[in-house]
């Protein structure tokens, strides 16, 4: 999208370009767990807040909260193809918010979060797939598991009178002591 009005910078999560106390509030969502040092991220995110900032964290996982009338299969497919993952691969680490926010010396409150949205029809989950995150897990898959990882969403979701997509996510936000 284009916002005249924004300025947006790339650069090295470990070593933030802004002098420290720079920042009221810093949201680093669905990028923590992917990152090589995570403590090292969270340092730096506390350097440039001021003090009592607030920072919030948000990394996949968590329990759904909603019942739905017919559940999205689609988180047990990733689970049933996880094993084609390479160990390597860059779908990141588990991690315990709370507690990487703690020992930086945060006072932190864990909370989950869900989304539930209604999707027209498979291709256009299958496209939603493919612009975050779950596109690294997509790729990482070799060639053949990937086509049946499609095939196998395609026709699992087709299954359904309604589609939605659920994900729940972890949500930590924490503030900068005083």
């Amino acid at each position: 999208f284009r916002r005249p009005d924004s300025h947006v910078l790339q650069m090295d999560a470990n070593h933030l370009a802004f002098p420290k106390t720079s920042f009221d509030v810093v949201v680093a969502a669905f990028v923590v767990h992917l990152v090589d040092n995570a403590a090292l991220v969270v340092a730096e995110v506390l350097r440039v807040l001021a003090p009592g900032g607030l920072v919030a964290i948000a990394i996949p996982g968590g329990e759904p909260q909603t019942e739905l009338a017919e559940p999205d299969p689609v988180p047990g497919l990733y689970g049933e193809f996880a094993q084609y993952l390479p160990p390597d691969g860059s779908m990141g680490m588990e991690l315990d918010v709370a507690d990487l926010l703690a020992r930086a010396g945060f006072v932190d409150v864990p909370t989950n979060i869900e989304v539930c949205l209604e999707v027209p029809d498979a291709q256009t989950y299958w496209d939603w797939t493919l612009t975050h995150g779950s596109r690294a897990f997509v790729d990482d898959l070799p060639a053949d598991r990937r086509a049946e990882f499609h095939d196998r969403m395609l026709a699992q979701l087709s299954s359904q009178e309604l589609i939605t997509l659920q994900r729940t996510a972890a949500l930590c936000t924490a503030r900068r002591p005083l």
